[in-house]
């Protein structure tokens, strides 16, 4: 089964603590609508601020309500020019404990 999620990549000037912030409220706002224990168990994500990248897992419904979250609340508050998502495949799974969660 191959694994899908969707890669942001942002602009050097965007701080990503900030974007750290909206992964988090996103997180929150997920649990809230879906379930915590549901959110815990299936929610991917990952920051790496050494290369400017967030990763979110999209192989479950909690992922692509994520996804889709993310993406909105990232254009509302820097702009569609301060970052660029793809959908990418993964070959490993997403593992963190540096999420925001």
């Amino acid at each position: 089964m191959s694994r899908t999620a969707y890669r942001y990549r942002f602009d050097e000037d965007v701080d990503l603590d900030a974007v750290r912030k909206v992964l988090s409220d996103c997180l929150n706002g997920t649990a809230k609508l879906l379930g915590p224990a549901r959110v815990r168990a299936e929610a991917e994500c990952l920051v790496d601020e050494s290369i400017g990248v967030v990763l979110i897992g999209t192989n479950s419904f909690v992922g692509l309500v994520l996804n889709a979250t993310f993406m909105a609340v990232l254009s509302a508050r820097f702009g569609e020019s301060a970052f660029n998502a793809r959908q990418v495949e993964l070959i490993v799974a997403i593992i963190d404990g540096e999420d925001g969660r």
